[in-house]
């Protein structure tokens, strides 16, 4: 009885340190492999979502049992071809490297119908379509007269006109140019017989006021403003930046001069000039701004012939579009885009972007550093993940800022 004891205990303890490294290892994703030299490989995995959820997964053509939202694990390191499907949906494939210990994650997969579904918001036609960025509303121009003009509430479903009767005498005025800022429902409109009017979109009779009275007769090459009720209007002229203070209905001229570019952010203008980089608070009495950053490596950094418009993303981010295409910002490389940019639109945390060309389409993170070993200093880059394109004309963030959509010629 003791041998049959000491034996049956000696079995145990062989198949328990058998058994126990072979399970830790598997819980820690080691899977022994035949085939591989080192016999024990370290394994990783692939997870799937997607919307809608509940479609079928191959992995190199073999159908798994599993549906989205699911995980593949125990999958040795290598090239997978993985293939996503669901009824009258669009097939989803793609080649996904699998790395030892880590995951390959694809959590916003988006299965467009093979039918896309479309439904008439508005029947009638129209010939232009102006987005106030970062807001909920839409313009949408119908022959090019005031009164023809349709205000979209996108988010609400709500479609207004400019039916106040107070705004009766510009019902037939054509507009000829549309001032926006993001982020503001304030609009400001350019007729084409040089009359300027200023209108809330949030305001439910859509109210216009005339503000001719206050602008030159030259034509600015830009106007900005802050909130949706703005205190201020800053006009360019060629150099020179004009302050309309709504509420007192005064116009400082020359508020500032010899600029190149500017912006406005916190109740401040930041103005671009020679060989410096100056800021005024709106309600300023000086002529004399505070100097933030002078120097030759400013007059190196914008060395060409260019107007700019700089665009205050967060506390620490400014870009600088040049009006001959360029695109720098106030980090490394600084110099983006030399010339031909078309346009740019942040994802909705501001830390990502879209850039394009008439002909390329590229993704600018600007949370990306440079690799740990790597030598200099680089700061982000624009990733160009498309050029094929003939004529881009827009492009945004969709579905939770995960895909791009955008118009190239007419498709």
């Amino acid at each position: 009885m003791l041998i049959l004891r000491k034996i049956l205990f000696y079995v145990f303890l062989a198949v328990y340190l058998v058994v126990c490294p072979v399970v830790i290892l598997y819980s820690l994703g080691y899977i022994y492999t035949p085939k591989s030299e080192e016999g024990i490989v370290k394994t990783g995995l692939i997870h799937l979502e997607t919307f809608p959820p509940g479609a079928s997964v191959f992995l190199n053509k073999r159908l798994l049992q599993e549906k989205t939202p699911c995980t593949i694990t125990e999958l040795l390191p290598g090239r997978y071809q993985v293939r996503v499907q669901l009824k009258d949906n669009r097939i989803w494939e793609k080649k996904i490297e699998v790395m030892a210990g880590k995951a390959s994650v694809f959590d916003k997969i988006l299965l467009l119908p093979k039918n896309l579904p479309k439904s008439v918001l508005l029947p009638r036609p129209f010939k232009d379509l102006v987005r106030v960025p970062a807001t909920r509303f839409l313009l949408l121009i119908g022959s090019g007269l005031i009164g023809d003009t349709t205000v979209f509430d996108w988010k609400g479903g709500d479609v207004r006109r400019f039916e106040d009767p107070e705004n009766a005498r510009f019902f037939n005025e054509t507009i000829e140019k549309i001032f926006v800022m993001r982020g503001s429902s304030y609009v400001l409109i350019r007729t084409r017989n040089g009359r300027y009017l200023g209108c809330d979109l949030r305001d439910g009779d859509l109210k216009i006021t005339d503000l001719t009275g206050f602008f030159r007769k030259e034509v600015p090459s830009d106007i900005q403003w802050e909130g949706g009720h703005p205190e201020y209007l800053f006009p360019f002229y060629d150099g020179v930046i004009d302050r309309i203070d709504l509420g007192k209905q005064k116009v400082t001229s020359e508020f500032i001069g010899d600029v190149r570019g500017f912006g406005v952010s916190r109740g401040r203008l930041y103005a671009l000039q020679d060989q410096s980089l100056t800021r005024l608070s709106f309600s300023s009495n000086q002529r004399s701004p505070e100097v933030i950053d002078e120097g030759r490596f400013l007059k190196e950094l914008f060395h060409e012939k260019d107007r700019y418009r700089m665009d205050f993303f967060r506390n620490d981010t400014v870009l600088f579009s040049g009006a001959r295409g360029s695109l720098l910002a106030n980090f490394l490389p600084y110099r983006f885009v030399e010339k031909g940019m078309a346009g740019y639109v942040p994802d909705t945390s501001l830390r990502k972007m879209l850039v394009w060309t008439r002909k390329e389409l590229g993704f600018l993170d600007l949370e990306k550093k440079a690799p740990a070993k790597a030598l200099f200093e680089r700061g982000p880059e624009i990733d160009w993940f498309y050029d094929q394109g003939q004529d881009i004309r827009q492009s945004c963030f969709v579905h939770g800022d995960s895909h791009v959509l955008f118009s190239d010629e007419d498709r």
